[in-house]
Parts: structure tokens; C-alpha cells; sequence
């Protein structure tokens, strides 16, 4: 995850699209790959920490009107908040939830 003390300015030309000229955007986030030293960073080489990664143990939380239940699961996939991931519950079955900036799942029944 990189921090202010990982960013560098420099001066240069801009011709470039999606440069990033505020160091602050790249704050938190984590690089796709790796990087040589001065090398100026672009939007599309920086995604956001992963919340939930593969294997992960996750706190599966499935609410409905006047209900709450709690359990564990087995994140089969890696997501950053707010995107879907697959986990396996003890139960052996798969379901889709959300993933959480703290690393727990919500999974919203199905209405019928």
C-alpha cells in the first residue's frame, strides 16, 4: 500500500492521459505491478486495497426485515469493498455477497 513518504514529484510533460499529478490520489492504494524508481504513476497502474482475499476467513452477515444472521465463510475470490465475492460456507454451499472495508460480507436474501 503506498504512503506519502512513497511519492516523489517531478517536473515533466504532461502529454501523457491519466497522469497523476495529485500524489494524494495514490495515497492507500496498491500498485498492479511493479514500478522502477522515478517512474511517473498513472491511474491505471494503482487499484485499491483488497478487502477480502482469496482464502480469507470472512464474517458472512445476511440481513431481512426484523432478522439478522451471522456465520463464517471461505472467500473463494479476492474484492476490494464493495465488490462482489464468492464465499463457501460450512455448509458447502456458494453465495455472492459484498465485500466490506473491514472485511466482513453482506449477503442480501433473495425476495420473492
Amino acid at each position: 500500500m503506498l504512503n506519502r513518504a512513497d511519492l516523489g514529484s517531478r517536473r515533466g510533460e504532461l502529454a501523457q492521459t491519466g497522469i497523476l499529478t495529485d500524489p494524494t490520489a495514490a495515497v492507500g492504494k496498491v500498485l498492479k505491478y511493479s514500478l522502477s524508481a522515478g517512474q511517473v504513476l498513472k491511474e491505471d497502474m494503482l487499484r485499491a486495497p483488497f478487502a477480502v482475499t482469496q482464502g480469507q476467513t470472512v464474517q458472512l452477515q445476511i440481513e431481512g426485515q426484523g432478522y439478522k444472521i451471522i456465520s463464517t465463510g471461505l472467500a473463494l475470490n479476492n474484492a476490494t469493498s464493495g465488490q462482489t465475492v464468492q464465499i463457501k460456507t460450512p455448509f458447502g454451499q456458494v453465495v455472492g455477497g459484498v465485500a466490506r472495508a473491514d472485511g466482513a460480507v453482506v449477503v442480501h436474501p433473495v425476495v420473492n
